[in-house]
Formats: C-alpha cells, structure tokens, sequence
C-alpha cells in the first residue's frame, strides 16, 4: 500500500466523459487499520476531488442521485455524510473526525469509485510524503514546526521556588486620556474675534473672573433675562454653560451646549458650543461619539479660525484613546500653536511615545513637565511617568508618584490599584536598603480597598512572604493560593495565585496534584503572561510522572495524561520516546489499534533514536491487529530503509503469520526458511502450514520435540495437529495418549473422543464381521462415537471392496 499525502489543492480527475451518471448506492468497508468507501453508479461520473482538513468533497459532474440512496451509519472514522444537488452536478462529502493519514481515491471497472483511507487519530501528525518513483516513503519535514520548548528558556526551571520569590506581576493602570479644557471662561477662545458676527468684547467676563463661581452663575443668568440683543445672548448662553459645566453640572452643561450647537450650526457661537459638548463626551469616554463630532467640525473650520488648533488638539487626544496613532501623530503638527495650549500640545507627544513604546522620549518629556505645567491633571500622562520610574528601578520617586496620581482618581478600583504600585515601590526600596519589609502596607491594602483587584494583589504578597519567611506554610498557603484564585475576577491574578500553588503542590512531592492544576490553568486561561512558564513546569513534570504511573501498572492513567497532552508531543516539546513507552501500554492494554496509529505518528517523526524502533513496534502491532496488508507495506519498507540483520526473523515470522492467518499457505511455506530457525514461534508456525498441507510427516517432526519437552506449552490447536499427524501416520500409541488429553477440552472434545474410538481397528483388533442382529444388540452398549468409528472403518472396507 503506498501512502499519498493529504493535498490542499483542487485536482480534476477526468474518468469518464459523455452522458449523465446516477449515484446508486454507498457503501463502507472496514478492517483493522483501514476504511474503504465505496459509491455506486451505473456509468463513472468525471469528478474534482478537494480534501480540507478533516473533509473530503467530490464534486460529481453532470451526475444526478437515485430517489433512495443508501449510506453507511456514522462511526469512529467517519462521522458525517452528506449528499447534495447543485445545479447539475452531485456533491459528496464525508466528514473525518480525524485528519485521515492516508487517503487514496481509485476507481474499480466503470461503475464503482473507491475511497481507501487509513483515518488518523487523536495522536497522527505530519506524515511523509511518498516517492512515487520509488514507491517508498522518502524523509522530508513535518508538516507542524517545532516550536521554541518554554522549558528551555524559563528561568525557574531548575528552582520554581525562586518563581514566588523573584516574579513579580506588574498590574497596569490604564486611565483613559482626559481631554484639555481650555481655561475659564470658554468663550474667551473667540471673543474679542476678526470673525464676522462676534461682539467687539463681553467687559462682564473680567467681572466673573473676579467672583466665585456659585455667584458667577446667578450673575449670568440675571444678565441673561435683561440681555435683549440676540447677538449677545448668545454668547452669554455659552458662559452661562460653561459655568454649569466649572460647577459639575456636566448634563445640563451639555444639554445646553447641543442646543445652541443644533441653533446656531452656521455660526461660531454654534462652533464652540460644539466643540464644548464634543469635549465632554470625551470627558465621559465617548471617545468615538466625540471623534466623529470633531471631525466634522474640523472640516469646515477655515486653519485661520480661532478655533482650529483647539479642535485639532482634541482630535488628537480621541486618536490616543482610540490607538490610532498615525493619525494623533499628524494631527500634533499644530501650525502656530496658541501659548494657553503650548504645553498640553507637548505633553500629548510624550503621550504618544509612550503608547508607541518610544519609552526615553515619553521619559524625557514627562520628566521635563513633572510637577509643572498641565501634566498634573492628567492621569493618563502621570501614570505613563510613575511606569518609567518603577521601570528604571527608581523606587522612591515612583511610590510618590502613584501616591499623587491615586489622588486624581474617582474609581475606587483605581485608587486602590495605584495605592498597590506604591505599596510596592516602597517595599521595594526598603529591600534594596536592606531593611525589613514590613507586611501592614499590603495588609492596610486589604483593610481600606475590600473586594478589589488591589486587595487580592495584596494578598498575594503575604501569602509569597508566608512562604518564604514562615516555616511549615505549605498547607496553608496552598488554601491560602486556592482562595485568591477563586475570588479574583482579573485573568493575570487568578493566573498567578493557581500557578503559584501548583508550583507548591510540586515542591511537596505532589506532582499528579501539581500536573492537574496545571493542566486546569491552561485550559482556562488560554494567554497569559504566566502561559510559557506554566508549560514550562509541566513539561517538566510529565516525563517522570508517566513513567511512574506506568511503572506502577497504572497504563491507562499514564495513557490518558499523554493523551490530554498530545499538544506538547506534537511540538517537539516531550520526548517521543515516552510515546513508544505508551505505545506499549497500548500494546499491553491489548488496544493495537491505538498502538499502531501511535507507532506510526513516531515511525515518521524525524528522531533517527526512535525511528527504528516505532517502525518495528508499528509491524508488531500490525501483526498483533493481523493486517496482512499493513504488515506487508512495512516489512517491505523496514528492509528498505534498514537493511541489516536487526529485527529480519521476527520480521519473516510477522510476514509468514499473516499470510498464514488469512490463508496465503502456499506464499508462507515459499518464504519459509530451511531449515526452519530454531525459535518456539517459527517452529509451531512451520508445523501449521504443513499441516494444512496434509504433511504429516513434517508437522509431527516439527512438534514432537516441543511436545516432549513441554507438553504443556503447547495449544490445544497444536496438540491437535500433533495428534492427527501421528494418527494419520499409524503411530495410535502417542496420537491416543494426546487425543486423551484433548478429549478433556471443550473444543475437542468431541473430534478426541471419535479417534479414540476408531484408534483400536487401527492397531489391528477389528472384530470379524457380525450378522445384523449381533451388531444391533452392540450398539446397544456402545458408545455413540464407538458407533460412528465402527460406521466409519465399514464404509471404508466397503469402499476398497468397490
């Protein structure tokens, strides 16, 4: 059988040309290894072929279905069948729940298309690719690269407990960009202005500058209802929203913004109160909303408009909230930027390195700006500089830096969050002085921020310092572990506290313990910054915990850990020899159909140090399953590929077997060997096919040792044959001594009884011949088969007489 690799390409097969063809009937074949499919039509239909994965479609030109089509049930290899019309063709598709490692499509005579398939797996892989030149498998790559083996670059791996000493999770504040709102009052930005439709000057804006802004709002609105000019009103409604929105109003701010947004739309009062309701949607995280408000703004706004940079600026902020960072790039380019907005124009460009990961620019210019400027009202500016701070190791200045910018926020998550990374700043300069550090930071964490990621966090920290500092913690600090992870809605705190008792669970000795919870962790969190790490313990750990279960008798455990790891198999990442290890679990669970699909994923995996051996285990297991043809294609490809003395006879015997088991006895006794290798197997194999050809002689020869030396060796088909041999061959002495034997079995019972009986007329004492009546009243005292004995011998004389 020469295997074909799976193709992803479309291929036309031209079978047949001419009139339509009818689909009849499918039908399915299997044996031990393989699935043959067969679809019926009166004429061959020309058909395209395209297999994708674990599907295979044949679309069936100008080809139409019977009314009632037979098809085979679902099973283990092919789990779905569909036919279907289209237009004038038939499509045909089978559904695999597994990629097949083999699957050849041929036709037979000009009514029949077969589909043979070998159907893979839960363990096949990438397969080599079949020289049809020389009809044997030729190496090349496997399909699936190898990837770089975590293990192999963790820094843990040869001490996990440095893990809980040494890793520290970095949790990130995220403030989203807090819009620049130009200084009071608003309508300053326009007023005095060049700009058709603008007042000259408003004296009463210096008069509010001067009041306090509760006073500011009840002297606007009293000038509000003496304002008659509609001019002036207008403006004044501007102020009047502007206060609302200094003194926390922000709805009925934005409110009235709209309106005279949507009253004055072809008017710069219209303009900027655009522009002010656009920034409190941003203010408010309507980031898109406030985008698309801006730029439609900016469109119309001549560059020359007061306006203008103020609009650019604020659509700049959006793209940083948004991660569209060419654009805020662009839009930073502010021709003649006003001197009010100079320096939140400069901090929005450290802004931007910092989110592009230009980290000694964005350092540069918040260090520049620190405690100056706008920068100490915008959260998302001074985190980005406490995060440069803590990066550069600068301990002290990074835990007042979070200590300031917990005081910015509202959210009590925030607050709590920002208090944590100062908690730690601080812990960390106090062990870089070498002084104690002290728990009550972290435990007044828990005590003020209940139910938060930072009290979690917190936690943690004591749970790690119970551990390190505390003897006999173990037990406690795992439930202690178990209890974070359960309560923590954040992915990266669950992650940490599960792998961190699991690693314990490993430093006790638990090592199944420590593998489960390691395998939980990868399937519930499917990334993570913890994922390499955590494959890393379990590669580590698999190898030895396998072969335990294995040496304590405990396969099917040990196979179902390999299976639920096939992943770390199939890149590279685990030995291949721990698969020949399961193989023969496989083989000792009497399951060779697992075996040998196991045996030949690892015959064609490029590790020269078990090839050898996967493809002798695949032959074995091929013989044990007794796939004549499987066994055939890879004695012939082992003697290829391997063509010293290694494994030769076993190979012959496993060949001969076969042939022998499905009735090829002619084939066997060619290619058996004289004289016949002094092996148990080859001899009692030997003596059978002999015996099938009724030489006699030769099987008793080949038995008759054996049978002296351990009787009890032997079968009962092998005792059988013995007896019939020497039976045939006139020796009643020996043939009755095993046919006594066996007539104590159930299966030959009854074949032993019915020699026994006919072993005396053999030895010479047939009784002279009786009259009828003389016989009749024997047969009364006779045994049944002492009957059929005395029938047999007198048709025989009467036969020689003939």
């Amino acid at each position: 059988m020469k295997l074909h690799i799976l193709t992803f390409l479309l291929v036309l097969v031209s079978v047949s040309e001419g009139a339509a063809a009818q689909l009849s009937r499918i039908s399915s074949v299997k044996s031990a290894a393989s699935t043959q499919i067969y679809a019926y039509f009166d004429e061959l239909p020309s058909y395209r072929q395209r297999i994708s994965k674990r599907r295979l479609d044949l679309t069936l030109f100008n080809t139409s279905v019977a009314d009632i089509l037979p098809q085979p049930d679902p099973d283990a290899a092919i789990v779905k069948s569909l036919v279907f019309q289209e237009q004038e063709n038939t499509i045909l598709s089978f559904f695999f729940r597994y990629l097949p490692q083999n699957l050849i499509i041929s036709t037979e005579g000009n009514t029949t298309l077969i589909i043979d398939l070998i159907p893979g797996n839960r363990f096949t892989g990438a397969y080599r690719q079949l020289s049809s030149s020389l009809g044997l498998l030729s190496p090349v790559s496997p399909e699936r690269e190898t990837t770089i083996n975590p293990l192999t670059f963790s820094p843990y791996r040869n001490d996990w407990r440095s893990f809980i000493e040494n890793f520290a999770s970095a949790p990130q504040l995220d403030p989203a960009p807090q819009p620049f709102f130009p200084p009071f009052p608003l309508i300053s930005l326009v007023v005095p202005s060049d700009l058709p439709g603008t007042p000259e000057s408003l004296p009463v804006m210096e008069e509010m500058n001067r009041m306090d802004r509760f006073e500011s709002l009840r002297h606007i609105q009293q000038l509000l209802k003496a304002v008659t000019s509609s001019e002036e009103r207008k403006y004044y409604a501007i102020v009047h929203a502007d206060v609302l929105f200094r003194l926390g109003s922000v709805e009925a701010a934005r409110s009235q913004f709209n309106v005279l947004a949507d009253t004055y739309p072809d008017d710069i009062a219209g303009d900027l109160a655009l522009y002010a309701a656009a920034l409190l949607d941003a203010q408010d995280l309507e980031f898109h909303v406030a985008q698309a408000s801006l730029q439609r703004l900016l469109e119309r706004l001549p560059s020359l408009h007061p306006l203008y940079p103020y609009v650019r600026l604020a659509l700049a902020e959006t793209s940083l909230a948004t991660g569209q960072y060419q654009q805020m790039k662009q839009l930073l380019e502010i021709p003649d930027i006003p001197s009010p907005m100079q320096a939140i124009v400069e901090l929005r460009r450290a802004d931007l390195a910092f989110a592009t990961g230009r980290l000694l620019e964005a350092f540069t210019i918040y260090d520049e700006n620190y405690e100056t400027g706008p920068m100490s009202d915008q959260p998302y500016s001074l985190n980005g500089y406490c995060t440069l701070l803590k990066d550069r190791q600068a301990d002290e200045e990074s835990q007042l830096c979070y200590q300031e910018l917990a005081s910015l926020f509202n959210d009590n998550e925030q607050i709590a969050l920002a208090s944590y990374l100062a908690a730690q700043s601080e812990a960390a300069a106090e062990e870089a002085l070498d002084y104690p550090v002290t728990q009550s930071r972290f435990t007044k964490i828990i005590e003020r921020y209940p139910g938060t990621g930072a009290a979690l966090r917190a936690e943690l920290k004591l749970a790690d310092n119970c551990l390190l500092e505390q003897a006999n913690c173990g037990q406690r600090v795992t439930e202690w572990y178990r209890g974070i992870a359960d309560q923590a809605n954040a992915r990266d705190i669950a992650q940490e506290a599960s792998f961190k008792e699991a690693i314990i669970h490993y430093l006790e000795g638990e090592r199944a313990t420590s593998i489960y919870l390691l395998q939980q962790m990868l399937r519930e969190f499917q990334s993570g910054i913890l994922n390499d790490q955590v494959l890393a313990l379990l590669i580590q750990l698999l190898p030895g915990e396998i072969e335990r279960l294995l040496d304590t008798g405990q396969d099917i455990k040990a196979i179902a850990l390999a299976q639920q790891n096939r992943t770390l198999f199939e890149n590279g990442w685990l030995d291949d020899s721990i698969l020949l290890l399961i193989g023969q679990a496989f083989e000792r669970l009497a399951i060779y159909p697992e075996a040998l699909q196991l045996y030949l994923y690892l015959k064609h995996k490029p590790n020269a140090l078990v090839e050898e051996v996967a493809h002798f285990a695949a032959l074995r297991a091929a013989h044990a399953l007794g796939d004549y043809r499987q066994v055939e294609d890879l004695a012939t490809e082992y003697s290829y590929r391997y063509p010293g003395e290694t494994h030769q006879l076993d190979i012959l015997f496993y060949r001969l077997d076969c042939k022998y088991a499905v009735g090829h006895i002619d084939e066997a006794l060619s290619l058996l060997p004289e004289p016949v290798p002094q092996r148990n197997d080859f001899i009692l194999l030997a003596a059978s096919l002999y015996f099938h050809k009724n030489n006699f002689a030769r099987t008793a020869d080949l038995l008759l040792p054996a049978y002296r030396a351990q009787a009890g060796e032997l079968s009962d088909d092998q005792l059988f044959m013995l007896a019939e041999s020497l039976f045939e061959m006139g020796d009643f002495t020996l043939g009755s001594e095993i046919f006594e034997l066996l007539a104590a079995t159930d299966r030959y019972r009854q074949s032993a009884r019915y020699r026994l009986a006919q072993l005396p007329y053999g030895q010479g004492t047939i009784l002279p011949e009786q009259p009828p009546d003389a016989i009749a009243a024997s047969n009364a005292e006779t045994d049944q088969w002492q009957r059929l004995a005395d029938l047999d011998e007198r048709l025989k004389v009467l036969f020689s007489n003939l």
